[in-house]
């Protein structure tokens, strides 16, 4: 990473108020702070806590959590939309890296934004974007996937009566940053951003709509993360690790003096 790197990376976490202008040069693109996610210094230490002193949740004890906060078992995946066209109404996310050469020009600006589809004009699309008043008229939209660089997206329909949840979770494969404190796991998000990875410390809050079983017997649930502006992350407990999870605002009230005298004994 690049000293300059560092440093805007640094200054964004000391001065939020900042960050709408400092993101897009860290970033290289369009999108501001409500899309990216530059962990803040307590929840940067939340998580050393829950790496350093906490252990991996057993299945049961992550599922008995969803479902005391009205987090239900969805049974069935439902009708599959795959393959069909695009149409009004559906959510969409551009990926101009994956869009056909005469195209990535046009969505480049849009990269990674998701919209919902206002108009649909033959075979073109007409795209909404999120929170924005800007649209997009996509040639040849209908058709998603490399096709045209606009793929279809979920998102939750509506967040009413949903309990808002933080999870720290390591991935399968994906081991704890080499004797984890707050100085090694800086560094650890800072070097996934320099490689353009969305590390953010393992931890996502957001809304959960359901927990399921996968084909295989394992059970997953879907955070749609405020993070990630929105878009969702699938965790599964049994492939990866769950080191906390709980409703945002009533974290344990003892858990930075434990991170103290974690860190006073290394």
């Amino acid at each position: 990473m690049s000293d300059l790197r560092s440093r805007l990376i640094r200054l964004a976490h000391a001065n939020p108020n900042l960050r709408p202008d400092i993101l897009p040069l860290i970033t290289g693109d369009r999108r501001t702070a409500s899309t990216v996610h530059v962990a803040a210094k307590d929840t940067m230490d939340f998580v050393t806590w829950a790496l350093r002193t906490q252990r991996p949740l057993p299945i049961e004890r992550v599922i008995g959590f969803l479902e005391r906060n009205g987090v239900v078992e969805a049974v069935g995946s439902g009708e599959s939309k795959r393959g069909q066209p695009l149409g009004e109404g559906e959510y969409v996310e551009v990926q101009a890296n994956n869009a056909p050469g005469d195209l990535i020009d046009l969505l480049r600006p849009f990269h990674l934004q998701r919209g919902k589809i206002i108009k649909v004009d033959g075979a073109d699309i007409v795209i909404r974007f999120d929170g924005t008043d800007d649209t997009l008229r996509v040639p040849g939209g209908t058709v998603s996937g490399k096709a045209s660089g606009v793929y279809r997206a979920s998102i939750a329909e509506t967040t009413t009566g949903m309990r808002l949840i933080e999870v720290v979770y390591l991935p399968a494969n994906e081991r704890k940053p080499a004797q984890v404190s707050i100085e090694v796991l800086r560094e650890y998000v800072e070097k996934g951003m320099s490689a353009g990875e969305d590390r953010s410390e393992n931890y996502f809050s957001g809304y959960v709509p359901s927990w399921k079983t996968s084909k295989d017997g394992n059970p997953y649930f879907m955070v749609w993360t405020q993070q990630r502006g929105g878009r969702p992350r699938t965790l599964s407990p049994m492939k990866g690790q769950v080191y906390y999870i709980g409703l945002v605002g009533r974290r344990p009230g003892n858990w930075e003096a434990e991170l103290a005298q974690a860190m006073n004994a290394v």
